[in-house]
């Protein structure tokens, strides 16, 4: 079963043409006589169907707040879950979205992409602005090597306290396309305050690796850089694994398992 009221845009209901409908032309008043005007103004038609269910609500999802909510949990999931864009074109994914909602519009790659960005550029902004009320910072970063495409990466991390409480922030994750020289590094770290509009004379100190050219770098952007407690250990393993003959041979066995 399924009913329609029509609602017009102008505060009241037209149940037909009396309104505009007059015994004598002299009657008309002067404004609506010689001003165009439509007989019936915009409406909204309303639709409701009802099945042996009850009530049924609308399928259709081509636009509005909803299908923003859509798109940008789309992005998320993307995000979060660390998903190529292209999903978006894979059948399982449109399936997995028209079952939810039949009509539903799935946005394109390149919707998916700018959108990403977008929301990516208005978290930044928001992140910019919030370390302005911060009154300290602290910084680790490292750089690291991807062996199987041979691209190397430098990635930052902040640090602070927010109301009593310790928070940590990734700034960036870069790409680098240079030697890996102390002052290429300090720069590309430089350039990402920069970017967030942070002031040197925030930043406490920076925590970094023992390589000779991470720590020069540190030291060109502050004056007391902290070496990783983590790494230290790590290379402490690692020597007494190298200068111990029997945990050497244990460890290469476990490893060939």
């Amino acid at each position: 079963m399924d009913d329609e009221s029509y609602f017009d845009l102008e505060g009241f209901n037209f149940y037909g043409a009396n309104r505009y409908s007059f015994q004598s032309i002299e009657n008309v008043p002067g404004d609506i006589r010689f001003k165009e005007k439509s007989k019936f103004g915009p409406k909204l038609s309303m639709w409701i169907a009802i099945g042996q269910r009850g009530l049924c609500s609308s399928s259709i999802l081509t636009g509005g707040d909803k299908k923003t909510q859509v798109d940008n949990a789309i992005v998320w999931f993307i995000v979060k879950g660390l998903k190529p864009f292209s999903v978006v074109d894979e059948p399982a994914f449109v399936q997995l979205l028209k079952s939810c909602c039949k009509h539903v519009s799935v946005p394109s790659r390149k919707t998916i992409t700018n959108l990403t960005m977008q929301i990516y550029q208005r978290k930044k902004d928001l992140v910019s602005t919030h370390l302005q009320t911060i009154d300290w910072l602290l910084f680790t970063f490292v750089v690291w090597t991807d062996t199987y495409n041979s691209r190397s990466y430098l990635g930052l991390t902040c640090h602070y306290i927010d109301s009593y409480c310790a928070k940590s922030l990734c700034l960036k994750v870069i790409a680098l396309t240079e030697a890996h020289s102390a002052n290429y590094i300090a720069t590309t770290v430089k350039d990402i305050m920069q970017e967030y509009n942070i002031d040197q004379e925030k930043l406490v100190t920076m925590v970094t690796d023992g390589a000779t050219n991470i720590v020069s770098a540190a030291k060109l952007i502050t004056s007391h850089p902290l070496w990783c407690i983590a790494h230290r250990i790590n290379l402490i393993v690692i020597d007494s694994i190298k200068k111990t003959p029997w945990w050497r041979n244990f460890w290469t066995a476990w490893v060939q398992l």
